[in-house]
């Protein structure tokens, strides 16, 4: 029913997890385990394999650092399936993707349900966030944690292995091709998970989200709220100004700048918003100077 595909950075499974996914899933399931200790492939190019080696209808991508809390999730997971419409679902996820680089929580607008747990320090950092009445809402994108697409999508979508290099923008990627092959995708509330592990905002991810932004730029952003031209305009501000900070610690000021003029001189939205000039003016003048 369900193949759960794991890129590993052991060379066998922790028994809890072993025993956690058999004894919580509830459905006929095989684990599809790419050995990835030795580091030689990127996220991209082990799930393509993971994709490949599959038999059965529903695939599940999950990181091997974290346990069900939900009993019968797999049946979940197919029920959520029955709608033809829906192309995947996951465990958290945002309501707006931007144009400027960012991550699917950038704008502030997301829902999950997940514990995040501090392994080091055994404490809980953050737990279920939930705002939505219901056991789903219709999202932009997915986080990585835990997500899963129907394997009959497989003929139109692939992991970007050419594109992209690392461990990041994998989920970002896989949900554009989703939406823009007309499917929708959902944050569902009816599995529970705990992670142990925090994600890292590093070199890999800056220069994965630039590629991001050059691959998707004609389609982005990709928004499901009621926001005003002004409003969207702020926002994607905002996230670019969060982006430009933390790019300043691997690049050069000129380069800083060389990439933000270029972000909002092809931000077509911008164009229809009449102060836009001013913004940019202001924008760069503060930019130089740093």
């Amino acid at each position: 029913m369900i193949s759960i595909i794991i890129c590993s950075r052991t060379k066998h499974l922790a028994e809890p997890l072993l025993s956690n996914i058999q004894e919580t899933i509830g459905v006929p399931y095989e684990l599809v385990i790419i050995d990835n200790t030795q580091n030689k492939l990127t996220i991209f190019q082990a799930y393509n394999i993971g994709v490949s080696k599959s038999n059965f209808p529903f695939l599940c991508f999950m990181h091997d650092d974290i346990l069900f809390h939900t009993q019968d999730w797999g049946k979940a997971v197919v029920r959520h399936f029955e709608d033809k419409l829906i192309g995947a679902i996951g465990i958290a996820g945002g309501k707006y993707l931007s144009y400027m680089p960012g991550t699917w929580s950038s704008s502030g607008f997301w829902e999950q349900n997940i514990i995040h747990t501090d392994k080091a320090e055994n404490k809980v950092a953050l737990e279920a966030v939930i705002k939505t009445e219901g056991n789903k809402t219709e999202v932009t994108a997915v986080d990585g944690v835990w997500f899963c697409i129907p394997k009959r999508l497989f003929g139109e979508i692939k992991f970007d292995e050419k594109t992209f290099k690392g461990f990041h923008y994998y989920d970002l990627d896989i949900c554009m091709q989703i939406v823009n092959k007309g499917y929708k995708i959902y944050a569902v509330f009816d599995v529970l998970i705990e992670h142990f592990s925090k994600g890292s905002l590093n070199r890999s991810w800056m220069e994965n989200a630039l590629i991001f932004q050059h691959k998707w730029w004609f389609k982005l952003p990709v928004s499901l709220l009621n926001l005003s031209t002004k409003e969207q305009y702020d926002l994607e501000i905002k996230i670019l100004n969060q982006f430009l900070d933390m790019l300043r610690s691997i690049k050069s000021a000129k380069e800083v700048n060389k990439i933000a003029f270029k972000l909002l001189l092809w931000y077509r939205p911008a164009f229809k918003v009449a102060y836009t000039p001013i913004l940019l003016f202001r924008f760069l003048k503060k930019s130089l100077i740093n």
